[in-house]
């Protein structure tokens, strides 16, 4: 085939084919390179990124679990709970309040 190559085409059209050739094969090249190194770069972001995310939202976690941790800390300090916790182990019902005791009957005004 080479051989038939050779002698049956013209030398200018010999040469215009290896140029078609050459730069058919350099521009598939460079293509795939390319196309190799925006894998790796958007593969790499998009890591990064997913990372980034996790980090925020533990850290948004952790704020929120620190703020209950302080308001649980806050209210085993209260006197109040002190003696709520008094009344239960004592077995006593604490008072109805008068806001519980509001009427649900629709106010006409």
């Amino acid at each position: 085939m080479i051989r038939y190559f050779l002698t049956n085409y013209s030398f200018k059209l010999r040469l215009r084919i290896a140029f078609a050739v050459m730069i058919a094969l350099s521009v598939s090249a460079c293509g795939f390179i390319s196309y190799y190194i925006s894998a790796r770069v958007v593969q790499d972001n998009a890591l990064k990124l997913s990372q980034d995310a996790l980090n925020k939202s533990s850290q948004a976690f952790d704020e929120k679990l620190r703020h209950v941790a302080v308001s649980l800390m806050t209210l085993f300090i209260s006197s109040a709970f002190d003696e709520a916790m008094k009344d239960v182990v004592a077995g006593a019902r604490p008072p109805i309040s008068s806001i519980t005791r509001r009427s649900r009957r629709p106010s006409c005004r």
